[in-house]
């Protein structure tokens, strides 16, 4: 499903950086139009790669007057995010949020290089619940910084 589910989450995206406010409403039937897919393929998506991990809300009513509407959080409210009760993270796995999180411009470029610099000058002294929490202690610092211009 990779390519199908890549140009779901394309269609997705584009619509969201068209947007205004960084939230957009949708019929499921009509993104699985554009794609030429079956709704529930865009379910799939929306369930894997729109999530509150992700930095993303999705909002669902199925039905004849159902939408679906997609808010992309910003780095403050991510940062506040409770954390999940496994926070065992390895290292792949935070090097993959953090590009996840730049990705969806939720780190500018340079915020997410220097957070990938900072925890790989930890990476092999840290147990996996000591890295989750390492991670989410930067970014609840990073939120409480001002944004940059442009961001």
């Amino acid at each position: 499903m990779g390519n199908l589910a890549d140009a779901i989450e394309r269609f997705i995206l584009r619509k969201l950086a068209a947007g205004s406010g960084g939230i957009i409403v949708v019929r499921r039937s009509e993104i699985a139009e554009e794609i030429a897919c079956a709704p529930s393929q865009v379910t799939y998506v929306l369930g894997t790669r729109f999530t509150m991990e992700r930095g993303f809300i999705v909002e669902s009513r199925r039905g004849s007057g159902g939408f679906v509407r997609i808010a992309k959080l910003a780095l403050p409210v991510l940062a506040e995010l409770p954390a999940p009760p496994e926070e065992a993270w390895s290292q792949e796995e935070v090097q993959w949020r953090i590009r996840q999180w730049e990705q969806h411009q939720l780190l500018s470029e340079r915020e997410a290089a220097i957070v990938r610099y900072f925890m790989m000058q930890f990476a092999d002294r840290l147990e996996d619940e000591e890295r989750g929490r390492l991670l989410r202690n930067v970014l609840q610092r990073l939120a409480d910084l001002p944004r940059e211009e442009g961001m």
